[in-house]
């Protein structure tokens, strides 16, 4: 990341994702107490995955999932793996 972006973080900027385009990410940090936004690096999604290769049926492994995680939602709390289908399916169920 550029080095202002990293120094706006540090002083306890507030940073949102843009997503001008569907495969396109950029993180953008807002200064506290106002200023020029400061913009991050731009990151692709290659929907292949965090190595790029497709994954032929092999899962993910945990770190690959962190590094996902990390990316899309800015934590490295992942949840267990499936509990976003069950929550589907609780909500179809009703």
């Amino acid at each position: 990341m550029p080095k202002a972006f990293e120094e706006c973080v540090k002083r306890g900027g507030r940073v949102r994702t843009i997503k001008p385009r569907p495969d396109v990410y950029i993180r953008v940090c807002y200064p506290k107490g106002g200023g020029r936004p400061i913009a991050g690096e731009v990151h692709h999604l290659s929907g292949l995955g965090a190595t790029g290769r497709p994954r032929r049926g092999k899962p993910k492994t945990e770190e690959e999932r962190r590094r996902t995680h990390r990316l899309l939602h800015g934590t490295d709390k992942v949840p267990p793996r499936g509990s976003a289908l069950a929550k589907v399916l609780r909500n179809f169920k009703n």
